[in-house]
């Protein structure tokens, strides 16, 4: 066997080992990669959500105007196009960005209406629960999160609940929020209601 022939076969191995290595790298890379775009994506869901929460809250005021909210539900938020179009599912039935079902009803004897979804993640819940929603004099009566989600509150305003909030309250610090919202994966509900 020759200095050459030897030379090759080393090569030929070095050149395996090099090869798997690689393959090795890509894989991790390409996880790494995976990870980072599902995060980028909640976060832009978790914007997303934000968003649409305010351009109804918009929409509602806009359309009232100070009037009664007489028969404000799904439908008729839908009907209105009171709600972006993305979130529309059928007449009846309306998702936030990460599918869960959102619900619109007036409240208080037609004199208030409250948002409410269901289905959000613990992230997502934070986010909404330390966001700026307005104060008692922009109309912001009061805030819950739940893992049940479209249960109204039973003894508000006289008596709060743990997760329940009245506007001067509002809005909790990420540490709160993140306390309060201790669902199990994605079932945090939250209602904002408003007068």
């Amino acid at each position: 066997m020759s200095i050459y022939q030897k030379k090759s076969s080393n090569q030929c191995g070095a050149t395996l080992k090099e090869a798997v290595l690689l393959v090795i790298c890509i894989a991790i890379l390409s996880v790494s990669a995976a990870v980072a775009y599902v995060k980028l994506m909640n976060r832009a869901k978790n914007i997303n959500t934000l968003n649409q929460i305010a351009s109804i809250i918009s929409n509602v005021y806009a359309f009232y105007n100070g009037a009664m909210y007489k028969d404000l539900d799904n439908r008729t938020a839908v009907g209105r196009q009171l709600v972006p179009p993305e979130m529309i599912r059928s007449r009846d039935e309306i998702v936030h960005p990460f599918k869960g079902k959102v619900k619109i009803a007036s409240v208080s004897e037609n004199t208030g209406f409250a948002i409410m979804l269901n289905n959000l993640s613990k992230e997502t819940c934070t986010k909404i629960a330390s966001a700026d929603w307005g104060s008692d004099s922009s109309g912001l009566k009061f805030f819950m999160i739940s893992d049940i989600g479209y249960e109204m509150p039973q003894y508000f305003p006289e008596k709060l609940n743990a997760g329940e909030y009245k506007s001067e309250d509002l809005p909790l610090s990420p540490q709160r929020a993140a306390l309060d919202c201790s669902c199990e994966k994605d079932t945090c509900g939250v209602i904002l209601m408003f007068q």
